[in-house]
């Protein structure tokens, strides 16, 4: 897990019948929002797609890589000093052999933050 708990937590977490519900805590101290960006801090698009395939990995206890990216909408920013929390959900189908396929999202209450729909495989 390489964001995991440095710049995001996991304040709740749900799984069932191939789903993942979480609320993670963001870390509005980390080094990436220095960068990125100073004064305005934005969560990168790379990292919220990271975060879905960490709450995956975490489900399926596997290593995952990313095989393809049907659809990823950055929809609203992210700013981790007016957003400490967000909500995080996976629906997912399939098998890692073949291919996992998810439909995710990061929201808060009825502002979606970024929608995907993309397919993992095992490393």
């Amino acid at each position: 897990m390489i964001l995991k708990d440095k710049f995001y937590s996991i304040s709740e977490i749900s799984t069932d019948n191939n789903s993942i519900r979480a609320i993670l805590c963001l870390n509005e101290g980390h080094e990436i929002f220095k960068a990125h960006f100073a004064g305005h801090p934005v969560v990168p698009g790379v990292c919220m797609l990271q975060i879905i395939k960490e709450l995956l990995e975490g489900a399926l206890d596997k290593a995952l890589r990313l095989s393809n990216a049907n659809e990823l909408k950055f929809l609203t920013v992210i700013n981790p000093a007016q957003h400490k929390l967000i909500h995080a959900e996976v629906i997912y189908t399939g098998d890692i052999a073949t291919g996992i396929s998810i439909n995710a999202r990061l929201y808060l209450n009825q502002v979606i933050f970024f929608k995907c729909k993309a397919i993992f495989k095992g490393e």
